[in-house]
């Protein structure tokens, strides 16, 4: 198999030790860029981010996530970091009256006051 660098596509390649997972690294000798030739990136649809998504509101544990979805830990931690920071900064929410067996909140959602029991 013939070997280019990527991005001057130079054949003068030297082998450059191995990444974390450990597959040969390469460095071209013309521009300095060092690649992997076969990188195994992973993307993640949308459809499965939404189902992420639904699944992070039931009770199921985040390595239980990971194994369902075939998702690194790494991944999932900074994707809920999105959709927490996706989050308006004041939800509007008010503890009316609280005891020990329930609590009555009442929030603002899209102009429209609701109260939850």
């Amino acid at each position: 198999m013939e070997c280019k660098c990527p991005s001057c596509h130079s054949l003068l390649i030297k082998k450059n030790g191995h990444i974390h997972n450990g597959k040969q690294n390469h460095r071209c000798l013309k521009c300095g860029r060092q690649f992997v030739l076969e990188p195994a990136q992973k993307i993640i649809d949308d459809r499965t981010k939404d189902l992420i998504r639904r699944v992070l509101l039931e009770r199921i544990s985040l390595e239980g996530v990971c194994r369902a979805f075939e998702v690194s830990m790494p991944w999932l931690l900074e994707f809920i970091d999105t959709l927490i920071k996706e989050l308006p900064e004041d939800l509007k929410a008010e503890v009316v009256s609280e005891d020990d067996d329930s609590a009555v909140i009442i929030f603002e959602a899209e102009n429209k006051t609701e109260v939850c029991k």
